[in-house]
């Protein structure tokens, strides 16, 4: 072999041999194509992150290491972001994002929380074939602020590609618009909370210009204080049902504040403020708005100049069937618009209280007006708050004849919590069920208390009965027991350990004034139906007294040696030094 040849053969292979070493020395990354990946409080982001035992540190981190399409699975804890980063999680590939998980990813058992500290955003995914789901997240306390305008993302998440987020909490953040979420892309929201989010801008709750839908859940508390949608502001289409708007507040809009397209099924508006007008909603004041509300709840909403619960724009439309607007008010009284301002769509059997600055837009199908519904007082249920129907109702069995339908003509078959609903269906959210056996109690006051020995509780005791539809029961018996001997307390009017309370139509049994006995300790007083199993406890504390010795000196210049001495719990607890200290 020529010998030029056979050297530069014995140099190639030499190369090859020193290659393969390198490439055998490089340690090996993880290639999950359809992997999943763990995130803990204690791991370590350098760790390959594929086993319970190994998890990542940081979401982000198990992010970047999962392939689209791959799962991501996270214990309870807390989640920030890194000291160079604007955004605690930024996803741009398709992933289940999975929170709440045990330290052993075993089963899920709480939140796991992604936290903007008041400084950074919460959570951006973005990608126009992104497709991402996550459960069980507590987005929270995250932050932006632009000065130069109102565009912006959210503190909270900002979406602008598929998401779906269930059994979740968006709470406490804030930014320019859209304190809690920003959505320009597809988002579904299901079982969650928005809550106690604001905004300086548009939408203290949501800011929308894409596609929402939001189920079985809640938007309460959060604030717009300046201008519109409390809850949200809608720009594209939002379409709500079985659902809860409560205790936001805004310039306009208090609840909602509709501008393109907007769909409610089975919605409560309750309790919602407005600085100008609408409480409850504000549809289309400045644009071309449809609105469309099926068995709805507009109730105790307030503006301060015009339609308490409702108000509709001249240039937009508002088509209503089988709904109810009533006790809404006006904080300047100089107006008249209760419950309503501007022109309905009439399409039949709804109730509104007072028509004073609205009409309906014709007379063909019939309506209830000038009356009440008669509420029982507000549940507030997991996700979402309703007000019960009293037995005496008219809403009951009053909806359309041929059958409560959703916009697209489909049957309404439940309520919002899910109860059937009858043939001929109520009128608004809620389907009047005859109460049940008593399946749950609800503690409204008296609960942890405590109280120096021998002397009354200052908050009586009262609770709630549901039965398991979560329909508030009447005139059932509850028995409340304390313990018959030792540390406990008895009931004023029976001067009693035991006493049998009887609910009222509203499920709610009488308050009970409860005073300790003389033994110091804690205790619980347990509540039950007649004859059943205790179904809730209070729980207490009698205090012992502290007995001060009497100390007289005739001169100050007697002395007196130091002691101590013990309260009935036998605890030592006072010093007394001499020198007229007590310490």
């Amino acid at each position: 072999m020529n010998r030029t040849l056979k050297s530069t053969l014995n140099v190639a292979l030499a190369l090859v041999i020193a290659l393969s070493a390198v490439v055998w020395f490089i340690p090996a990354q993880p290639v999950r194509a359809t992997g999943v990946w763990y995130v803990a409080p204690g791991g370590y982001d350098l760790n390959n992150c594929v086993a319970p035992s190994s998890p990542c540190a940081t979401i982000q981190a198990a992010v970047n290491k999962a392939a689209s399409g791959n799962t991501v699975q996270v214990a309870v804890g807390s989640y920030t972001a890194a000291p160079a980063a604007a955004v605690v999680v930024t996803i741009t590939k398709s992933l289940d994002i999975s929170g709440g998980w045990d330290t052993a990813f075993t089963q899920q058992q709480g939140l796991s929380i992604i936290d903007g500290q008041n400084a950074k955003r919460g959570l951006d995914i973005s990608g126009a074939s992104v497709t991402v789901n996550m459960d069980h997240f507590q987005i929270q306390k995250g932050y932006y602020y632009s000065s130069g305008g109102p565009e912006g993302p959210s503190g909270g998440i900002t979406n602008s590609a598929a998401l779906t987020l269930s059994d979740s909490f968006v709470v406490k953040n804030i930014s320019t618009i859209g304190g809690g979420i920003i959505n320009s892309g597809i988002l579904n929201i299901n079982n969650s909370r928005v809550s106690g989010n604001t905004a300086n801008g548009w939408g203290g709750g949501i800011y929308n210009t894409g596609s929402l839908t939001i189920h079985e859940s809640e938007l309460n508390y959060n604030k717009t204080p300046y201008s519109y949608g409390g809850a949200i502001f809608n720009r594209e289409l939002l379409v709500i049902s079985d659902s809860s708007i409560t205790g936001n507040n805004a310039g306009q809009g208090g609840g909602i504040y509709n501008d393109k397209n907007l769909d409610l099924t089975n919605v409560t508006i309750n309790e919602n403020y407005s600085d100008s007008g609408g409480g409850g909603l504000a549809n289309g004041m400045y644009d071309l708005a449809i609105a469309h509300l099926n068995n709805v709840t507009i109730y105790d909403n307030q503006a301060y100049m015009t339609g308490g619960g409702v108000t509709n724009s001249s240039s937009s439309q508002l088509h209503m069937r089988n709904s109810i607007i009533s006790e809404n008010t006006l904080k300047y009284t100089v107006y008249d618009s209760y419950d309503c301002a501007g022109t309905i769509t009439n399409e039949g059997y709804n109730m509104i209280r007072y028509m004073n600055g609205c009409s309906f837009s014709d007379a063909v199908l019939p309506n209830l007006t000038g009356v009440g519904p008669q509420f029982s007082p507000i549940v507030a249920g997991v996700y979402s708050n309703y007000y019960p129907l009293k037995s005496t109702s008219l809403a009951i069995n009053a909806g359309n004849p041929a059958g409560c339908l959703d916009t697209q003509g489909n049957p309404i078959t439940t309520d919002q919590r899910g109860a059937s609903r009858s043939d001929r269906c109520d009128i608004g959210a809620f389907e009047y069920t005859v109460p049940g056996p008593v399946s749950s109690l609800l503690i409204v006051t008296g609960d942890h208390q405590s109280v120096v020995v021998q002397h009354p509780f200052s908050v009586p005791l009262q609770v709630r009965a549901f039965d398991a539809l979560g329909s508030p029961v009447d005139q059932a018996n509850l028995d409340f027991t304390a313990p018959l001997s030792g540390t406990s307390g008895t009931f004023a009017s029976n001067g009693s350990t035991t006493i049998t309370s009887v609910t009222d139509a509203g499920g709610l049994s009488s308050p009970l004034a409860f005073s300790a006995n003389d033994n110091p300790g804690s205790y619980h007083v347990s509540v039950a139906p007649a004859a059943g199993p205790s179904l809730i406890d209070f729980s207490f504390t009698n205090i012992g007294q502290v007995f001060l010795p009497v100390i007289y000196r005739a001169n100050p210049a007697d002395i007196v040696d130091e002691f101590t001495f013990t309260d009935r719990c036998g605890s030592t607890m006072i010093t007394y030094d001499g020198n007229d200290e007590v310490r």
